[in-house]
Order: C-alpha cells, then structure tokens, then sequence
C-alpha cells in the first residue's frame, strides 16, 4: 500500500446553514490493476469503451454488477457511438447486449436515436451514472431488490451529451448532461432530456473553436447540501444535487458548480418521461462566481435561481491555473461525508471530501501518469459494498489511462487501459 497526502490550493465556500469542514479523512491507495486492457477491447469490438465515467449496479438476483459507459467499436456501421452494458464482477466484465455483429448499444447518440427537446447530442451521446428508482420511496441507489424484480424499476441514467459545430470532425464540441430511462434493466434507454448545459454559449465554442462541458452525477441531500440518511428521513426536505463542470466562456478557467432541484419534483418529471428542471447555483456577491453580470439572487437569499440550461453558476471548487474535469460525487458511509473524484490536467486523479456539497476539503492525490507521453481520464468511485453507488471503509476508484503521445487519443496508443485502485479510509 502506498501512502499520499497533498495539500493544494482550494476556494472555500460555506453558504447560509453550512458549517466548516471538520478534520479531513486521509486515505491509503493500492496498486494500479487493470480491468479492461487494449486486448479486451479488441476481442469485443469496442474499443472505444469506457469514453466517460461508468456507471454500476448490483443485478436484481445479486449475482454481479451491471456497468454502464459510454463507447464505440472502430467499426461505427456495427457498434456506433452510445451507452454499452456490460456485466461481471467488480474485478471483470465483457459486454451483455450483444448481436450478430458484437455488441449492440442500449442508447444511441442523436444522429440515430434523436432527443426529445433538441440535438444537443447529435453527434455523441452515452452514460454515465446509473442509479435505480424504486417505487414507492424512489431513492437514488444503486441495488435492486427482489420486489424490484417482480417488476422492472426505472433505471436513470445520467449522460453526456456532444453537438459538433463542424460535424466532420470531433473538435471543438459542445457537450452538455441529459437524462434517459429504462425499463428492461438497461437494454434499452429512452431519452428524455437535457437538464445542465455550459453557462458559456454554443455560439462561442463554434467562434473560438474551444470546447467546453457541463459534466457531473446525482446526488441527494437536504436543503444546506448535507447528507441525508437512508432511513427515517423527511423526503419533503430532500433535494437531488449535481456537481457539474462549467465555464462562463470556453477561454475562462475551469471548475466545478452545483445545480439541484426538489425531490418531489425530480420524481414526478422522471416517472412523467420529462427532464427536470435543475437550477444551478449563482451567488454574485462571492469570488468564485463565474460572472457578475446575470442579476441578483433573490430577495429571500434563494442562490439556486440560474437555469440548469445555459444560467450562471458560481463554483464550489476550482483549482486555479489547472484544467479539472468530470466532478463523480457519491457519500461515504463510514466517514459520514461526501466523496470527489475528478482528474486534474489529465495527468492525475484527486479525491476531496466534504461535510457538505459546499465546502471541500484540501486534495489527496490518488493516481499519477508515470510519464509525460501520458494522460488519465474518467475517474469513477464505486462502492465495495452491497450498494455500488454508497461507499465505505473501501471502495474503488476507476479510470482510463494510457499513451497518447503520437496517437490522436489514449485508445488509439498501444496501452489504453480501464484501471482502477483500491481506496482505503485510514484510520
């Protein structure tokens, strides 16, 4: 086992009902082990697989896992750009929807499987974080039951969704989080909508040929952004979070927002097939915000008045003069906080840890490229336990990494690799 402790430069932010970060957990990491190698995604024909965070839940007859991806195989006729299924162990897994042709997606980008409120994911579409609602409480978790069985649950999917201004090439995009459903425990996903876009405009990527994303997960806590318990708690009090990427233009520094709406009116929206409508964080008066130029919040101090859909955000966490990307929140169980994950400069992976969605603590670097010829992408924290998306004591943490020096990207080198680490709350 290998023990690091790094403290970085963060912005603190603690609104009206927070309270200040307590002593932060450190961790200890083990060593790198892959879980999806170059050799896999050539003996399944995706090898573009996974191109985001994954998504995991225990399948209904608690015999393994479910994981959800985005990918594509080099053969686009056959397996085109979308969200791929797999099942397996913690330790392994190979494709579940498979064809004639190899593996078939369960959701496509837009081209193929249109959206119902725009082509924002014309050009790529797949998730992503997977959650399952279960009728008649509807949490987020990430386990089915055998009363789920008898019949299906509404599985939710968070996804990443890609408009390419210039639709011969992948560069620059506009990427933005929608949502989409299924009913068949993930062979098939209906899409129903768009709910976090970029505060900067598909007008201005186009112009300035620079990307920018809106990328996160869900999350429930209660009005101040604390965690809520699993038994007992008052849902009327509850709210689904997302900590999401953003910028106010594509040349503004990164970092990470939040956006969140009622969780009655999540549920009501999702069992409706309607997208729900989010709204992010934007608070003028601090620092981080990232424009002074969208109005005041309102007279009752409400911050959550921008729209989820173009509005202004204020962050909860940058890291000045660094590029970070791709925020995973889950709640750890045994520490009693919320976990982040995310990669820096796409040469690292970092963990922070929160008493609130607000309020992180200094960074623990988990993972380091080895050398400058390559990159990490995608970190994704899954729990060991009986419910993937709760973490505890131990959890993993998995991530793309490979050479990309000399090759357009980290599948196309001689080593893109799914990895993953052990993480351990040291006590």
């Amino acid at each position: 086992m290998k023990y690091i402790y790094f403290l970085i430069a963060s912005f603190t932010l603690i609104p009206s009902g927070a309270y200040a970060q307590s002593t932060t957990p450190v961790f200890t990491i083990g060593s790198p082990e892959s879980i999806w190698t170059l050799q896999d995604r050539l003996n399944d024909n995706l090898f573009y697989y996974p191109d985001m965070p994954i998504g995991v839940i225990r399948k209904p007859d608690n015999s393994g896992y479910l994981f959800f991806a985005p990918g594509s195989g080099k053969k686009e006729t056959t397996q085109p750009t979308g969200t791929y299924v797999s099942t397996g162990t913690l330790d392994q897994f190979a494709p579940a929807k498979r064809g004639p042709n190899g593996p078939e997606p369960s959701m496509e980008l837009g081209r193929l499987q249109p959206a119902p409120d725009g082509n924002y994911d014309r050009d790529y579409a797949g998730g992503g974080p997977t959650y399952v609602l279960d009728a008649p409480r509807y949490r987020l978790r990430g386990i089915t039951t055998k009363r789920d069985a008898l019949g299906s649950p509404i599985l939710l999917q968070v996804y990443h969704g890609e408009y390419h201004p210039n639709a011969t090439s992948g560069q620059p995009f506009y990427g933005v989080s929608a949502l989409a459903v299924s009913y068949d425990y993930g062979n098939n996903f209906t899409k129903i909508g768009e709910i976090l876009s970029p505060q900067s405009s598909l007008d201005e990527t186009t112009r300035l040929d620079i990307s920018v994303t809106a990328d996160g997960n869900l999350v429930e806590a209660d009005e101040n952004g604390n965690p809520v318990g699993d038994e007992n708690v008052d849902l009327e009090n509850v709210y689904i979070y997302s900590v999401f990427s953003d910028r106010s233009s594509p040349k503004s520094p990164s970092g990470f927002s939040i956006a969140r709406v009622k969780r009655g009116d999540f549920i009501k929206a999702i069992v409706n097939k309607k997208a729900p409508l989010f709204k992010k964080y934007y608070n003028p008066g601090n620092t981080s915000a990232n424009s002074p130029t969208c109005g005041q919040p309102s007279p009752e101090n409400d911050f959550f008045t921008q729209p989820g859909i173009g509005g202004c955000s204020t962050f909860v966490m940058t890291e000045p003069d660094n590029y970070i990307a791709t925020p995973q929140v889950h709640y750890d169980r045994d520490i009693r906080r919320f976990t982040l994950v995310y990669p820096q400069n796409q040469n690292s992976v970092w963990i922070r840890t929160a008493d609130n969605l607000f309020n992180w603590s200094p960074a623990q670097l988990l993972y380091m490229v080895s050398d400058s010829n390559s990159k990490v992408y995608y970190p994704s924290s899954v729990g060991a336990g009986d419910n993937p998306t709760v973490l505890g004591r131990e959890f993993y943490v998995y991530f793309v990494t490979g050479k990309v020096v000399g090759y357009p990207n980290v599948w196309a080198g001689p080593n893109g690799t799914l990895m993953r680490e052990k993480v351990t709350v040291r006590r």
